[in-house]
């Protein structure tokens, strides 16, 4: 009984904390807003020899598609902040905000929070050709909404700080890693191997299918997936912390279940679970 009230002790503390910082936020924020004025300005620009990707994305709303060449279009970009260019075959997009602020380890772009409201919010629309397979492709959203339709790569790395990334279908067939701070990403139809999935206080969903050695960690958010195949096709191994482990409706804990899903197959499952949950279905 202790250790469930120390849990739920710690749970909400850091929830207060959380909602402490937010508010703050917010209260700088909107007290910014009237004093600040930012030059802004539109991209409209095609590149060639693209082999790939490096998207650093410091806030707005961003849609990845397939098409006939690779092109940027842009407007509201905040002037001086945002680079795009091939370099070495790839193409960088570089939203540098200036001023960050850490919240729980968090950084959020206050260049951007300030001067965004609903009329003046950045778009980017991106285009790549259709069945472009990239080497290596790296997205990172600090804060807002990226999605992309389609994207196949050999390697991948896709990090959100505070926003939400959605991508829906993915195939990455060397290796990946997804990290995710206090924000969301969503995979549809993926086809993925030797995947590392790392979440803070924010949550993963993931369906379709994974091989490989993966290492999967949860700190006090949230990871489900929804896997191709059988319960047999996959071997699960648990590091016990506080939180739930859930596989196929049944519940691994440190206290009340602990043990682990070994199998004969060549798809494994390293499981971390520190105060969150990973609930995993499979077609059992």
């Amino acid at each position: 009984m202790r250790t469930f009230m120390k849990i739920w002790l710690a749970i909400g503390l850091i929830s207060i904390g959380i909602g402490i910082g937010l508010t703050a936020l917010m209260t700088f924020v909107i007290a910014a807003k009237s004093n600040n004025s930012i030059e802004t300005f539109t991209i409209d620009e095609t590149y060639e020899k693209v082999t790939s990707l490096d998207f650093h994305i410091a806030y707005g709303e961003v849609f990845i598609k397939e098409g006939k060449e690779f092109k940027i279009t842009s407007n509201n970009l905040i002037f001086d902040n945002f680079e795009s260019y091939v370099q070495d075959g790839t193409w960088v997009i570089e939203d540098n905000a200036e001023d960050y602020i850490d919240l729980f380890g968090v950084n959020l772009p206050i260049d951007n929070l300030i001067s965004w409201d609903e009329d003046n919010s950045p778009t980017i629309t991106i285009t790549v050709p259709e069945g472009f397979v990239a080497e290596d492709i790296a997205l990172l959203l600090n804060a807002g909404y990226m999605e992309a339709d389609v994207l196949r790569s050999k390697k991948g790395t896709f990090k959100v700080n505070a926003g939400s990334l959605r991508l829906k279908q993915v195939e990455v067939y060397d290796s990946s890693e997804f990290h995710i701070g206090a924000g969301e990403m969503i995979l549809d139809e993926m086809k993925l191997n030797d995947i590392r999935v790392d979440v803070g206080v924010g949550s993963i969903k993931m369906d379709g299918n994974i091989t490989g050695t993966n290492d999967i960690s949860c700190g006090i958010g949230k990871i489900a997936m929804d896997l191709e195949g059988d319960e047999k096709d996959y071997s699960f191994k648990i590091d016990y912390n506080l939180g739930n482990v859930i596989i196929n409706n049944m519940n691994f804990h440190k206290i009340f279940n602990k043990r682990d899903m070994v199998s004969n197959s060549d798809t494994e499952f390293n499981l971390d679970c520190g105060i969150g949950s990973i609930i995993i279905k499979t077609n059992e």
